[in-house]
């Protein structure tokens, strides 16, 4: 197994410890509520669809501005695909929110790292250069 499907493999298993983590605030049924963008968003992840799971996360989140988890998995995912600018705006509306949850997911950021090392992505390892 390459590197790159380790490190999708972990998030993947990461993200769901963080939903297991905190449970829902409602009741609500599976129909209802943002349970269907949560699994929406999870088996695109799990499919290799980011883009889409993002947009699911979006779709919640407009619905429900203040919902922790998703914004934990928006930031966490985010980092995942490289955009530093959503990873910062969910963490820092995270922190206004839950900060031991924000702090718990940027931490889970550098477990990640720490566990696959700096080789997943050659354009974050200083001094890199691409072959010309």
């Amino acid at each position: 197994m390459n590197i790159a499907r380790r490190v999708k493999h972990l998030l993947v298993a990461a993200s769901a410890a963080a939903l297991l983590a905190g449970p829902l605030t409602t009741t609500a049924t599976a129909a209802d509520g943002p349970a269907p963008l949560y699994n929406s968003a999870q088996e695109n992840f799990v499919n290799g669809n980011d883009a889409a799971g993002l947009a699911d996360l979006r779709s919640l989140l407009d619905a429900t501005p203040d919902d922790a988890q998703a914004l934990a998995l928006q930031g966490i995912w985010s980092d995942y695909t490289g955009d530093l600018l959503t990873r910062e705006a969910a963490f820092n509306r995270l922190a206004a929110i839950d900060p031991g949850m924000a702090q718990g997911a940027r931490n889970l950021i550098g477990a990640i790292g720490a566990a696959v090392g700096a080789g997943t992505r050659p354009d974050r390892v200083a001094g890199w250069t691409p072959y010309r």
